[in-house]
């Protein structure tokens, strides 16, 4: 999880100058040697309710459903199916769904 967020959403979100300006840019091998003890890695409240916000605009507002084969079986209201799992229970229903939340 950690080498996708720093290799390809951190470059597009952020920008590459930005990453490499602040020493984002994952190293080749080995380990980073710029950690400090010293510094507070704690958040405060308002960064942490700016990132909860940010992340909540990148949900899509609808659940899609795909055949083996990627073709596109179902798509679906979020606000309609979000706390019903009785859609899962069907028939290849939750390889469906697996395969939506993956594309």
């Amino acid at each position: 999880m950690q080498h996708i967020t720093y290799n390809e959403y951190l470059p597009v979100v952020l920008g590459q100058e930005f990453m490499i300006g602040f020493g984002m840019v994952p190293l080749a091998e080995g380990h980073v040697k710029s950690y400090f003890e010293t510094v507070d890695a704690t958040i405060n409240n308002a960064f942490a309710a700016a990132a909860f916000r940010y992340g909540h605009t990148l949900v899509s507002g609808s659940i899609k459903g795909y055949s083996d084969r990627f073709v596109e079986e179902r798509n679906l209201p979020l606000s309609q199916f979000q706390f019903s799992p009785f859609l899962l229970y069907g028939r290849g229903a939750l390889d469906s769904m697996l395969r939506g939340l993956t594309t």
